[in-house]
Order: C-alpha cells, then structure tokens, then sequence
C-alpha cells in the first residue's frame, strides 16, 4: 500500500524540494497480513539522487515495538527535524515551534495538530492528540522550509503505550499492529494518588514556568502512563522584623497540605498531590492537569468567556474563598488552569498557609457556596492535624482556623443572599 501526494517546499536557495513518502508490507521479518509494516521516507530534487530513511514506533519507556496512546508523549528522533532547539514555555503547549508543527491523523483520516514539547534538529517531542481514533494512523512532521514532510505510521492506539518514532537510516524496523483497547474509565483520586506513589517515573523534562522551576515527569506502573509535576523546595527564612511577618517558608509540603485540605472540603480543585522521594529528596509529586485549554492569563489576554458564565463565577469564588483560608501569596494567573470542560485547577501551593491570623485580601470575600461554608464550620484542630499535621505546624494550623473563623463571621453578616448552591465535581 501507498501514501502519495508529495508536498513541495523551497529550500534556502529557493529550488523546489519534493518528499515522496510511501508505506510498503514489510519483507525481512512478516508480511502486511501478519501486521508487520516498513515505513520508508523519501527525498529528491533537481540534480540530486534521492535519499531514503527508515523511522518507526516504538515504545518510550521500553523501545521495544507496541500499541500507542491517545495523550501520550511521543518522541520523533532523526536528522534535520528542525531548524532550531526550541521547547514550549507554557502550560497550554503550542502546536507551532521554531517553524516544525506535527499532525497525526487517526485512523477515521482526521488530522490534528499535536502539542509540541520541544523541537531540534534531531529530536521532536509531542503529545498524541486526545481525540485520535483508535486504529492505524499516520504522524507527519512539516519540518522547516527545506525538508517538505515525514510521515510515519504508527500502530494501534490504546491506552497503554507511548509513541516514539525512531530514524534509523536505512535499517529496517517493524511494528506490529495489535488489538486496539477500549478507552478506560476516569480515575477516582484515591487511584491517582496510587499512582503517583507507585509508578516508575521513565522520562524527565524541565517545566519553565513558574518561580520555582518545577520538573515535570512521566510515570508508568505498567497498566497507566501519565505526568507529573515535583516540587523538591523548601526554603525557611527569618528577617529582623516583628513576628510573623519575620518568617518567610515556601516548601512541597504545601502543596500536599493544599491537596488533603480540598480533600477535605470536597472540592476537587486542587490536583492529587503525594509525598514521595526524588532523587534522594522528599517531594511533592502532583497529577499533571488532563486536557489543558489555557491558564487565567491565557483567557484574560485572548478575551475569552466560559460558556457557562454561572458556573464559571461559582468556581472562581471557591477559588477566592481557598486562597484566603490557606493565605496564598501567590495566586498568579498562571497558576489557575483551565481545562477543556471549563473547570477551573488550582496549582502551585508552594508559598501558602502563614501564620498569620488575618486575611490577605478581605475583598474578595464576595460570595460562597453553601456546602463549602458548611465543610468550613466542620474544620476543627483534631481534623486538621490528623489530615495535615505532618506538613503544617500547629502554628500554621492555629492560622488556618482562624481565618475560617473570620470567613464564617464574615458570611455571617453578609446573610443569604451571599451564599449560593453549585454543582460538586464528583471524586
């Protein structure tokens, strides 16, 4: 069988370069009947003998041969991939960098962009698009201005497997084309946080954003392949100024701490957080948010509005209310992602519950949901140390029940028509 239809594209001195990419029954080690497929890709332009390489998928965590995934990372290795080394800087990942995109069309032929992590000469980095039907599907990279496109075709997508399409020359290498599983059921968080305490971590890559700097990794158990976020800081400082204001502490802790206490209040806006070790330290290892659509600072610049407004300010009053029991001091834009459901994630906890026992913006005690003032009332020290004790000191839980204590006034006064009823995401 054949893939035809060559672009073209002009390389630097301005000639026509034509790719021709085609998709044969392999020879050396099965046939097309027994799923075995030898992808080759071609080039040619006027005056030049034509160079094939050979690029197939295999899996990441293993490089051996198997079924891919919708949403997981891809790796693309080979020569002349892109023009330059760039990696995507936001949580929201372009499709577009340093002039290289990827499209991966299923096997209904829909092609979508895929999100990119990094590109370079060598190597291109990308997330399987969510919606990729399950089936044979075909991965084309248009690589610069000089290379036209490379397409690959990958075998049957299923849940369990990285993609990573390898350049290897002119050596052949096969892969196999397998029974394509069922998409599974979500995760409850009692299972993430499973996960995320037991499953081996294959990958590491640099997460940019943020002050602190945070790797993000990629975890197998064998059955589920899925990212994470660590956070290894822990910083204490002390200034010659009055108490509390002296004290200065940003740690992981608080990002477990931030996870058990909307645990607690049956929130499901923070994302599971466990504690486990990294490279001989103890760290904070966070779920990476599913389906990303953009972060706060995205929506605000492109003028965005949720579909559902209602629900919308609901969760950003939530939001409101959190920050001022735990005293975030840093709630940026950035740090508020939204996925593609419009549901509002709450990350970055690094720099939270002070001491101290007021607020840090009374103001944006506008309004509160019913059932999260009820949990509030429910808080008490007993509750709080055996959820929290290990990564708050009493001082700091001293601090957390005193703000709600001036949250619950403050409702108080308000009256009813502060108060209103929303929808609770389900564990």
């Amino acid at each position: 069988m054949t893939a035809g239809g060559a672009p073209r594209a002009s390389d630097d001195s301005g000639s026509t370069v034509v790719e021709r990419t085609c998709i044969r029954a392999g020879t050396n080690a099965g046939s097309e009947a027994d799923g075995h497929l030898e992808v080759f890709a071609g080039m040619e332009s006027a005056g030049v003998e034509e160079s094939t390489s050979v690029f197939t998928s295999v899996s990441a965590a293993s490089f051996k041969s198997g079924s891919l995934a919708p949403e997981s990372i891809a790796a693309s290795f080979g020569e002349n991939l892109a023009a330059a080394t760039q990696s995507g800087s936001t949580i929201s990942l372009p499709t577009a960098l340093a002039g290289t995109s990827v499209t991966v069309a299923g096997s209904a032929g829909v092609a979508r962009l895929a999100a990119l992590f990094l590109v370079s000469p060598s190597q291109i980095n990308y997330l399987v698009p969510a919606d990729t039907g399950l089936g044979q599907a075909t991965v084309g990279a248009p690589i610069g201005s000089r290379r036209g496109t490379m397409q690959d075709a990958t075998p049957q997508l299923t849940r369990r497997h990285l993609l990573t399409a390898v350049a290897a020359g002119s050596a052949t290498l096969f892969i196999a084309n397998r029974p394509a599983l069922a998409q599974a059921a979500p995760l409850a968080r009692a299972q993430k946080e499973e996960f995320l305490l037991r499953a081996k971590i294959v990958n590491t890559h640099e997460a940019p954003e943020g002050i602190t700097g945070t790797p993000r990794v990629t975890l197998d158990d064998g059955e589920l392949i899925h990212d994470a976020s660590i956070q290894t800081i822990d910083e204490y400082r002390q200034w010659l100024q009055p108490a509390p204001a002296a004290e200065f502490k940003r740690s992981w802790k608080f990002d477990v701490a931030a996870y058990r206490l909307d645990r607690v209040l049956g929130l499901n806006m923070v994302p599971v957080t466990v504690e486990r070790r990294y490279r001989g330290s103890p760290a904070s290892f966070t779920w990476w948010v599913d389906d990303v659509l953009m972060d706060e600072g995205d929506r605000i610049r492109k003028k965005l509005e949720a579909p559902d407004t209602d629900n919308w300010n609901a969760q950003m009053q939530i939001v409101r209310v959190f920050d001022q029991l735990i005293f975030n001091v840093d709630r940026n834009l950035g740090n508020l992602i939204v996925d593609k459901s419009w549901q509002i994630w709450m990350i970055d906890h690094s720099r939270s519950f002070r001491i101290l026992l007021t607020f840090r913006e009374p103001k944006n005690l506008e309004r509160c949901d019913e059932d999260l003032l009820e949990k509030l009332m429910q808080l008490n020290t007993e509750l709080l140390q055996k959820e929290l004790g290990k990564y708050l000191a009493t001082p700091e839980i001293k601090g957390l029940l005193a703000r709600r204590d001036r949250i619950v006034k403050a409702f108080e006064e308000k009256g009813p028509s502060a108060l209103y009823k929303s929808q609770r995401r389900p564990d």
